[in-house]
């Protein structure tokens, strides 16, 4: 420092750590060795003691004005991890050494090393040794591992001229991948494919304008349709329909009345002998067709209320039962018919 001619802005090197220890150091502890003897020697409070604090976060960011803000020193542009390792090295061969706790605020002090004789110059060229005979490992690895990829592109190259100059065994070759590749046959399957949906999609379309124009000729088969739209009928069973059903309202009423019990309409025998027995009858029979049509036209939460009230009524008879076997229960439907009448009554 007060060497006249000294340059300013400038910091103390040792020459032996660029003479001697920088041969044996990887890139990233002669950074971070020469980053720690910037914050040692670079001071005049700590070049005497050859001693500093410095915490990690100067390693990995530098230093900030605690007012300003402004960057005044630049980290070393190593992770955090590459940094804890390299310090680790240098403590480990007694360059720069660790003093003390790392709790400080401040951070961990470090010493540096400029006694010669203490730093383990023997184990540095031992680890350099070391490393010297893993690269050469790696780097026969390596090469063989390139000259066997050329070896078997050359084969492969020599291969295909054999197969060049024999047209049969090329033409041979060629109908092999043709079978086993599946490109031709790929594409004609999903040719057929779509052919076939689209043959699929043609008869479904004619059978629905079948279906709707059989509708229109028989308003019969239309209410069915209109309640069960799931089943599809026969022939045989449409003129049953056709040829018994006479009374629309009547039919109506039946379709109606099994709609509600959720009845799977595949065997249409028991819609026809309601039909012709029970609805538009005398006596409970129609009342109760009557009821279970008023109560599927009313709003689905009106619904539920009023067969909730019933079955809170009688609950010891119809709360085991199932919402299918309720509705079908006598005791139900003369309660709905009740409530239907009394409806009907203040209307």
């Amino acid at each position: 420092m007060g060497n006249k001619h000294g340059l300013p802005n400038s910091f103390q090197h040792p020459n032996f750590y660029i003479d001697q220890l920088d041969q044996y150091l990887t890139s990233e502890e002669s950074r971070v060795l020469t980053k720690a003897i910037r914050e040692i020697l670079g001071w005049h409070n700590t070049i005497g003691s050859r001693t500093a604090r410095i915490a990690l976060s100067v390693f990995l960011e530098g230093k900030f004005d605690t007012k300003t803000g402004k960057q005044l020193c630049g980290g070393v542009n190593l992770s955090r991890k590459a940094i804890i390792a390299a310090l680790d090295t240098l403590h480990k061969y007694k360059i720069l050494q660790k003093v003390g706790p790392k709790t400080h605020p401040n951070g961990q002090a470090y010493k540096l090393n400029i006694n010669t004789d203490c730093i383990d110059e023997d184990g540095l060229k031992q680890r350099r040794q070391r490393m010297k005979t893993r690269n050469t490992k790696q780097t026969r690895y390596a090469r063989q591992t390139k000259q066997n990829h050329q070896a078997q592109v050359v084969e492969q190259h020599e291969l295909t001229a054999r197969v060049v100059e024999q047209p049969e065994l090329k033409k041979a070759r060629v109908v092999q991948q043709h079978e086993y590749s599946g490109c031709s046959t790929t594409r004609a399957r999903q040719k057929a494919r779509v052919v076939e949906q689209t043959e699929g999609n043609k008869i479904r379309r004619k059978k629905k304008k079948e279906k709707e124009r059989e509708e229109k000729k028989n308003p019969s088969l239309a209410l069915f349709s209109q309640f069960f739209p799931d089943v599809e009928l026969n022939s045989i069973q449409q003129e049953t329909i056709q040829s018994t059903i006479q009374d629309l309202s009547k039919w109506k009423a039946t379709c109606t009345r099994f709609a509600l019990q959720n009845y799977r309409a595949d065997k249409i025998e028991n819609l026809l002998d309601y039909y012709l027995n029970h609805a538009g009858g005398n006596g409970n029979g129609s009342g109760s067709v009557e009821s279970l049509t008023w109560l599927l036209s009313l709003p689905k939460p009106e619904q539920e209320q009023i067969e909730q009230r019933i079955t809170a009524q009688f609950a010891v008879v119809l709360e085991p039962l199932s919402l299918e076997k309720r509705r079908k229960h006598q005791t139900f439907q003369q309660a709905l018919t009740g409530e239907y009448e009394e409806r009907q009554k203040v209307c």
